[in-house]
């Protein structure tokens, strides 16, 4: 039973939206960054009403290394949903980044060394897509953050007896 699937061309990142006219006052609630902390923020498209149920959001971080080309890799951590005081948003903040982790696979001798995205495990479920609020997350200096965008289909599943 497949009721969500990804939508690929939509992966938003804060180079695509950060600094592009947008207001910054709803950013007032959140919080500087810390030091050696950076805050991301990624502004959802608005949709057509009724459509913003119908999407979820999923936050993937994660840094680029320059690693082989036949092991996995991830780095262990662990995104935490917080709330800004008194105003009741949300914001997500990865504190900790466990070390660089991987398969142990052998390479190829004399195999270059290629430009790799590693994902932070431990990251969330899926999130309510919410296009009012920007979606603001603290992650420690050099890694990315990208939001991908969730659909349910329009087909409901038959329901069970």
């Amino acid at each position: 039973m497949k009721l969500i699937t990804p939508i690929p061309l939509l992966i938003l990142t804060f180079a695509l939206f950060g600094g592009t006219g947008i207001s910054q006052d709803d950013l007032k609630p959140y919080a500087s960054p810390k030091e050696s902390q950076v805050r991301h923020v990624v502004r959802l498209p608005v949709l057509e009403k009724g459509e913003e149920e119908n999407r979820k959001i999923e936050i993937v971080v994660s840094k680029t290394e320059m690693l082989d080309s036949v092991n996995r890799y991830f780095y262990g951590g662990k995104i935490e949903q917080k709330t800004v005081q008194g105003w009741g948003y949300s914001y997500y903040e990865l504190e900790k980044v466990g070390p660089l982790a991987g398969t142990r696979m052998a390479a190829p001798p004399g195999s270059p060394k290629v430009e790799r995205k590693v994902r932070v495990n431990g990251g969330l479920d899926l999130l309510r897509y919410n296009s009012k609020l920007p979606v603001v997350v603290y992650t420690p200096e050099g890694f990315d953050v990208e939001v991908r965008i969730w659909s349910a289909g329009d087909a409901l599943q038959a329901k069970p007896e």
